[in-house]
């Protein structure tokens, strides 16, 4: 339990790379469950059909340091 939570502490200081400054562009523009909506119906290039991937980024991104 203390390894899973050292990995949770150390995810805190994670950096923007690539896709996710696209997944925090979307979450701006529609909104938390309209993004959710955006990457079900509408296919993007940098999704891949990773539906939880989206949720949990944009979940993480709503309460992360703005």
């Amino acid at each position: 339990m203390l390894a899973l939570a050292f990995y949770a502490w150390i995810g805190a200081f994670m950096r923007y790379m690539g896709d996710d400054y696209c997944y925090g562009m979307i979450l701006t523009q529609k909104g938390f469950w309209q993004a959710q909506w955006f990457s079900y119906f509408f296919p993007t290039p940098y999704t891949g059909d990773r539906f939880s991937l989206t949720f949990f980024s944009d979940l993480f991104h709503l309460f992360g340091p703005k």
